[in-house]
Protein backbone atom coordinates (compact mmCIF):
# COMPACT_ATOMS: atom_id res chain seq x y z
CA UNK A 1 0.00 0.00 0.00
CA UNK A 2 0.39 3.22 -0.51
CA UNK A 3 1.03 6.33 2.12
CA UNK A 4 -2.67 6.81 2.12
CA UNK A 5 -3.69 3.07 1.94
CA UNK A 6 -4.69 2.56 -1.35
CA UNK A 7 -2.83 0.74 -4.09
CA UNK A 8 -0.95 2.12 -6.87
CA UNK A 9 -2.88 0.99 -9.73
CA UNK A 10 0.37 -0.90 -10.97
CA UNK A 11 -0.44 -4.80 -11.17
CA UNK A 12 -3.63 -4.75 -13.84
CA UNK A 13 -6.15 -3.20 -11.04
CA UNK A 14 -4.88 -5.17 -8.18
CA UNK A 15 -3.78 -3.40 -4.50
CA UNK A 16 0.12 -2.47 -4.00
CA UNK A 17 0.80 -3.54 -0.12
CA UNK A 18 4.20 -2.52 1.13
CA UNK A 19 6.48 -5.26 3.28
CA UNK A 20 9.16 -4.21 5.19
CA UNK A 21 11.56 -7.04 5.52
CA UNK A 22 15.22 -7.51 7.61
CA UNK A 23 18.27 -8.75 6.32
CA UNK A 24 19.59 -9.38 9.36
CA UNK A 25 23.34 -9.69 9.36
CA UNK A 26 25.63 -11.18 12.03
CA UNK A 27 29.40 -12.96 11.69
CA UNK A 28 29.07 -12.58 8.04
CA UNK A 29 26.04 -14.81 8.36
CA UNK A 30 22.46 -13.68 7.35
CA UNK A 31 19.18 -14.90 8.76
CA UNK A 32 16.63 -17.02 7.54
CA UNK A 33 13.10 -18.05 8.44
CA UNK A 34 11.45 -21.30 7.43
CA UNK A 35 7.34 -20.81 7.15
CA UNK A 36 5.65 -23.34 8.64
CA UNK A 37 3.83 -25.99 6.75
CA UNK A 38 0.21 -24.91 5.40
CA UNK A 39 -0.27 -21.20 4.92
CA UNK A 40 0.75 -19.11 2.11
CA UNK A 41 4.26 -20.26 0.98
CA UNK A 42 4.89 -23.06 3.75
CA UNK A 43 7.82 -24.55 4.15
CA UNK A 44 9.72 -21.63 2.27
CA UNK A 45 12.91 -19.99 3.46
CA UNK A 46 12.42 -16.28 3.36
CA UNK A 47 13.95 -12.50 5.55
CA UNK A 48 11.71 -11.53 9.00
CA UNK A 49 9.42 -9.16 7.46
CA UNK A 50 5.87 -8.09 7.41
CA UNK A 51 3.14 -5.30 6.19
CA UNK A 52 3.66 -2.08 7.01
CA UNK A 53 0.80 -0.97 9.34
CA UNK A 54 -0.78 2.38 8.45
CA UNK A 55 1.61 5.35 8.77
CA UNK A 56 4.30 3.14 9.42
CA UNK A 57 7.16 3.44 7.15
CA UNK A 58 9.09 0.62 5.42
CA UNK A 59 12.19 0.55 7.57
CA UNK A 60 9.83 1.02 11.14
CA UNK A 61 8.01 -1.75 9.50
CA UNK A 62 11.50 -4.20 9.28
CA UNK A 63 12.71 -3.83 12.79
CA UNK A 64 9.20 -4.00 14.52
CA UNK A 65 8.90 -7.71 12.10
CA UNK A 66 12.70 -8.68 12.95
CA UNK A 67 11.44 -7.88 17.01
CA UNK A 68 8.54 -9.43 16.47
CA UNK A 69 9.40 -12.79 14.54
CA UNK A 70 12.91 -13.40 15.51
CA UNK A 71 13.10 -11.48 19.11
CA UNK A 72 16.38 -9.42 17.73
CA UNK A 73 16.55 -5.84 17.93
CA UNK A 74 17.97 -4.70 14.82
CA UNK A 75 19.66 -1.48 13.23
CA UNK A 76 19.47 -0.79 9.56
CA UNK A 77 22.86 0.21 8.61
CA UNK A 78 21.81 0.76 4.57
CA UNK A 79 18.91 1.60 2.54
CA UNK A 80 16.61 -0.50 0.97
CA UNK A 81 16.44 -2.81 -2.15
CA UNK A 82 13.37 -2.13 -3.55
CA UNK A 83 11.07 -5.33 -5.43
CA UNK A 84 8.23 -4.94 -7.00
CA UNK A 85 6.15 -8.72 -7.79
CA UNK A 86 2.46 -9.63 -9.08
CA UNK A 87 1.06 -12.84 -7.48
CA UNK A 88 -2.16 -13.74 -9.29
CA UNK A 89 -4.41 -11.56 -6.58
CA UNK A 90 -1.98 -8.51 -5.09
CA UNK A 91 1.26 -6.45 -5.72
CA UNK A 92 3.89 -6.41 -3.81
CA UNK A 93 6.52 -3.80 -3.25
CA UNK A 94 9.09 -5.30 -0.85
CA UNK A 95 11.85 -3.10 0.94
CA UNK A 96 14.62 -5.45 1.90
CA UNK A 97 17.02 -3.50 4.19
CA UNK A 98 20.47 -4.75 5.12
CA UNK A 99 20.61 -4.39 9.04
CA UNK A 100 23.05 -5.99 12.19
CA UNK A 101 22.08 -6.76 15.35
CA UNK A 102 23.82 -7.45 18.90
CA UNK A 103 21.31 -9.91 20.37
CA UNK A 104 22.07 -13.43 21.37
CA UNK A 105 20.31 -15.70 19.64
CA UNK A 106 16.66 -15.13 17.51
CA UNK A 107 13.83 -17.25 18.74
CA UNK A 108 11.97 -19.37 16.11
CA UNK A 109 8.47 -17.37 16.73
CA UNK A 110 6.39 -18.56 14.10
CA UNK A 111 8.92 -19.96 11.93
CA UNK A 112 9.20 -24.25 11.62
CA UNK A 113 13.31 -23.32 11.89
CA UNK A 114 15.64 -20.45 11.70
CA UNK A 115 19.04 -20.56 10.40
CA UNK A 116 22.33 -18.09 10.28
CA UNK A 117 23.19 -18.54 6.61
CA UNK A 118 26.68 -17.77 4.90
CA UNK A 119 26.35 -16.36 1.49
CA UNK A 120 27.34 -18.81 -0.78
CA UNK A 121 24.75 -20.83 0.42
CA UNK A 122 21.52 -19.18 0.46
CA UNK A 123 19.94 -20.07 -3.05
CA UNK A 124 20.11 -23.32 -1.81
CA UNK A 125 16.79 -22.60 0.55
CA UNK A 126 13.84 -22.22 -1.83
CA UNK A 127 12.19 -18.93 -0.95
CA UNK A 128 8.97 -16.85 -2.42
CA UNK A 129 9.33 -16.02 -5.70
CA UNK A 130 9.26 -12.25 -4.96
CA UNK A 131 12.60 -12.94 -2.70
CA UNK A 132 14.46 -14.86 -5.58
CA UNK A 133 16.14 -11.93 -7.21
CA UNK A 134 17.57 -10.33 -3.47
CA UNK A 135 18.78 -14.50 -2.54
CA UNK A 136 21.15 -13.97 -6.08
CA UNK A 137 22.11 -10.58 -4.99
CA UNK A 138 23.53 -11.52 -1.24
CA UNK A 139 25.07 -14.96 -2.78
CA UNK A 140 26.88 -12.89 -5.27
CA UNK A 141 28.08 -10.49 -2.53
CA UNK A 142 25.38 -7.61 -2.19
CA UNK A 143 22.82 -6.26 0.23
CA UNK A 144 25.61 -6.45 2.72
CA UNK A 145 26.39 -3.98 5.51
CA UNK A 146 29.14 -1.97 5.49
CA UNK A 147 32.29 -3.94 6.86
CA UNK A 148 32.87 -1.78 10.12
CA UNK A 149 28.69 -2.48 10.70
CA UNK A 150 29.75 -5.95 11.85
CA UNK A 151 30.31 -8.16 8.37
Amino acid sequence: MNGNGKGNGKGKGKGTMDIGIAVIWRDGRVLLGQRREGGAFGRLWEFPGGKCLPGEGPDECAVREALEEVGLDVRIVAGARVVEHDYEDLHVRLHFFPCVTNDEEPTPGDYAAIRWVLPCEVGAFPCPAANVAVIAEIARGGLTPPPSDGR
